[in-house]
């Protein structure tokens, strides 16, 4: 037995176990390729499609602006003038 074939049967009861415990598991997992490196074959990479891009851009955190960019985003509220901020 070869440490890839060990390698492989290792990942494959990993994805086997993740899988959920229905019908569709055998054919999941007949969708699964397993290669022993980095190096996919030829044939596989031109069938390959480009990855989907990110459906918005993350938002950055109120500490990530600066004070001129706070002060510049427009007022959506105006709290009135017996308004408590706690």
């Amino acid at each position: 037995m070869s440490s890839f074939s060990r390698s492989a049967q290792i990942i494959k009861l990993a994805v086997y176990g993740m899988l959920p415990k229905n019908l569709t598991r055998r054919t999941m997992m007949q969708r699964l390729h397993l290669f022993p490196d980095d190096v996919l074959p030829e044939d596989i990479l031109k069938n390959l499609t480009e990855e989907l891009p990110q459906p918005r851009e993350i938002p950055r955190k109120l500490s990530e602006y600066t004070q001129e960019e706070r002060d510049a985003f427009p007022m959506l509220w105006t709290p009135p003038e017996d308004y408590r901020m706690k």
